[in-house]
């Protein structure tokens, strides 16, 4: 559903293994979708693929992002806040009893072991982002290092060229070719 709603550069998805509260199962499922044509940070919170969309702050959601320290994953902003950059998370829980911060049914209730099992599924699927990230800067940096040398290789070419009494044209053909 992420590359069909939004078609970023990067997308991941985590499945947990089912954990207990109080007895009861749950299930968390986390996904991110970074890139291009997102323009900024948002979260989609779920609840047995219903969506929550009021009481963000009580949310057990909210309260596990604000723990992740973003700078590890490679993305701006520090614990406690959002990133700055282009990024969407999705974020499903599913189990036969949530605990709901009210009858409404609008938060999930942060109980300890809820916020960790979100957390975690959201760092390992941050791991996956960073990994991303790392490779996109480096290829960056490898492109620019080449196109820096390549200049340099075409000023030494023509110098030389001077040097050794070698036509322009015949120096260009010989690069070119």
């Amino acid at each position: 559903s992420l590359s069909k709603m939004f078609d970023p550069e990067f997308i991941t998805a985590v499945t947990r293994k089912p954990a207990v509260y109080r007895g009861m199962p749950f299930i968390v499922e986390a996904g991110l979708a970074y890139g291009k044509p997102i323009e900024e940070f948002r979260v989609y919170r779920f609840a047995n693929r219903v969506p929550l969309l009021y009481r963000s702050g009580e949310c057990a959601i909210t309260y596990a992002i604000r723990e992740i320290d973003w700078r590890k994953y490679g993305l701006n902003g520090k614990k406690g806040e959002t990133p700055t950059e282009p990024l969407i998370i999705m974020v499903h829980v599913a189990s036969v009893w949530l605990p709901f911060t009210s009858e409404s049914k609008e938060a999930i209730a942060p109980y300890p072991e809820i916020v960790k099992e979100i957390k975690l599924a959201l760092k390992d699927a941050l791991r996956d982002l960073a990994i991303y990230i790392k490779k996109k800067e480096s290829l960056t940096y490898i492109g620019d290092k080449y196109k820096n040398l390549y200049g340099y290789g075409i000023e030494l070419a023509t110098r030389l060229a001077k040097i050794l009494n070698i036509s322009e044209e015949e120096v260009k053909n010989r690069i070119i070719n």
